[in-house]
């Protein structure tokens, strides 16, 4: 009975501390899956590493990324969700040239920063570098559950 009592009251107290704490705290050491950096954030995609031969030699071609692919953050705790829309700095005629070639929808265009949206399935990570080496700036929408656009 004794011990019944002291496991309930260590659990009682640190129960709070718990509470407080940071999730990165409560991450697991090594996050599974593929690393992808997308805006200079690493986030991992949930499929397991396949063993490639290239890999034991350092040749390792980088990892992509879909549009409604779900990815988890370094604490592996929270998820967040591709969701194919590229925000790009051009104005509206650049921005309509570029929705053509590249095979995406214009969403909106407000301030010079344009919102072009890709297909679902289409591979982003590919798609934001082309952009980048024409010399624009892009960036990939990461959203998470916790952290949703107003």
């Amino acid at each position: 009975m004794k011990l019944k009592a002291i496991l309930l009251s260590t659990v009682l107290i640190s129960a709070p501390a718990l509470a407080a704490g940071d999730p990165g705290e409560l991450a697991v050491l090594a996050p599974q899956g593929e690393a992808v950096v997308i805006n200079g954030k690493t986030f991992y995609k949930n499929t397991p590493k396949a063993f490639l031969l290239f890999r034991l030699f350092g040749y390792e071609e980088a990892p992509k990324v879909y549009a409604g692919e779900i990815l988890t953050d370094a604490t592996g705790l929270v998820t967040h969700k591709t969701s194919g829309l590229i925000l790009v700095k051009a104005d509206k005629a650049a921005a309509e040239s570029l929705a053509k070639v590249n095979n995406l929808s214009l969403i909106s265009n407000a301030g010079g920063v344009v919102v072009l949206k890709a297909a679902s399935g289409a591979e982003l990570t590919e798609l934001v570098s082309n952009l980048e080496a024409q010399g624009l700036k892009a960036q990939l929408e990461v959203f998470s559950e916790t952290k949703k656009p107003e």
